[in-house]
């Protein structure tokens, strides 16, 4: 068994002007709010190596059954992958909290604009550490591959509890409620698989007789173990 990492403090640069450039609506002249948000983000991960022990065209068996992710959409995703990281980034209470509490006393720019940036932090936290592992792997020469959450494709977002069981460590904060929905909201759990061989940065496509767990963009959708976006 493999022990959780965690950084309850990761260092993040604060990527002020990139979000204004990519947020519709904001200036130059907002940098002194999204200065102001960004010292309630407090980014924090958490996260776990695993063997893939058992692995077919449905499913893969981690670490001799400790977790088992269900999921064609995977299982072709991580085909040439040996391991595995389990990971879950969030950046905590503090500025999802200030989101809610300026949309309710009616400052719903100010509540807006901490929202989004709640959003884009929480992805960049997830980007910055994907990066952050593949630098470390690339010295044992294991290729990473894109990044999967629950959710996407065929697999279920009810995995997202059975992540955080595999991700158990008595500093991890962030839950999972009954309709699988992750709090603080501004977290997110992922996979990573690894491989000997470079993996193209491209996620599964093609066709399956099975169907998405719904709730998607299904007009966007490109996923292989889907039928729902129009592919024939």
């Amino acid at each position: 068994m493999t022990s959780v990492k965690a950084l309850q403090y990761f260092s993040l640069e604060a990527p002020i002007l990139p979000f204004i450039q990519a947020t519709k609506g904001l200036t130059a002249e907002d940098q002194p709010l999204v200065e102001q948000l960004w010292r309630l983000v407090k980014p924090s991960v958490y996260w776990r190596d695993g063997l893939i022990t058992t692995k077919n065209q449905q499913q893969l068996i981690i670490d001799n059954g400790e977790l088992i992710i269900d999921s064609c959409y995977l299982a072709q995703g991580l085909a040439q992958c040996q391991r595995l990281t389990v990971l879950c980034v969030t950046i905590g209470h503090q500025l999802p909290q200030q989101a809610e509490n300026d949309l309710l006393s009616g400052h719903l720019h100010r509540g807006t604009v901490s929202d989004l940036l709640g959003s884009y932090s929480a992805e960049y936290l997830a980007e910055t550490f994907s990066r952050y592992l593949a630098s470390q792997n690339m010295t044992k020469r294991l290729y990473p591959t894109l990044r999967y959450s629950a959710g996407y494709g065929d697999w279920s977002l009810s995995a997202q509890k059975q992540l955080l069981d595999f991700l158990a460590h008595p500093l991890l904060t962030v839950t999972c409620n009954d309709n699988f929905l992750l709090n603080p909201v501004k977290s997110i759990t992922a996979v990573i698989g690894w491989s000997s061989n470079y993996q193209p940065p491209s996620y599964p496509q093609g066709k399956h007789t099975g169907f998405c767990n719904g709730g998607h963009n299904c007009a966007a959708c490109t996923t292989w173990a889907c039928q729902k976006g129009g592919q024939k």
